[in-house]
């Protein structure tokens, strides 16, 4: 695959890149208000974004929290691309963000087990295979039908 991985400092582009791939994920991204505040939110965080002829692919936005701790803010890659390697390379690339800045954490939010859903199986197997571990839960952070798993992730 010709790709291209690049990392991007904050800038207006990045809603459009967001409001791009986020469409392409409807089975995880399927409330609208929801995605219209990632991709408002995302303009001011630094991204990492995969291209494939020029147009984006995948994307994964960063959020540091006091200096300690990077969140994965938000991330996505297009169907047709899943389970090729593009995620976890976003993945190890936030890693070496969080080295060069010294910050000590990787973290994620998603689905907890508690909900069924298969999507979301599949997004806790990913991160877990890349090295994320289930910190805390929060049943009520989004709400009731969407509780909260926290992972974590210690930088070498």
């Amino acid at each position: 695959m010709d790709l291209k991985f690049e990392f991007s400092d904050p800038c207006e582009q990045h809603s459009l890149i967001a409001n791009h791939i986020l469409h392409a994920l409807p089975q995880w991204f399927d409330i609208e208000e929801e995605n219209k505040e990632f991709c408002e939110v995302v303009k001011d965080l630094p991204m990492i974004v995969i291209y494939k002829q020029e147009k984006p692919i995948g994307f994964c936005a960063l959020r540091v929290h006091y200096g300690v701790n990077c969140e994965l803010y938000v991330l996505g890659v297009i169907p047709q691309y899943h389970r090729c390697g593009l995620g976890s390379n976003m993945i190890e690339m936030a890693e070496d963000y969080c080295r060069e800045r010294q910050i000590k954490y990787l973290t994620v939010k998603t689905l907890s087990e508690r909900s069924q859903d298969a999507h979301y199986v599949l997004t806790r197997r990913f991160y877990r295979k890349n090295g994320f571990r289930a910190f805390d839960e929060f049943p009520e952070l989004w709400d009731e039908a969407n509780p909260c798993l926290y992972m974590i992730k210690e930088i070498d």
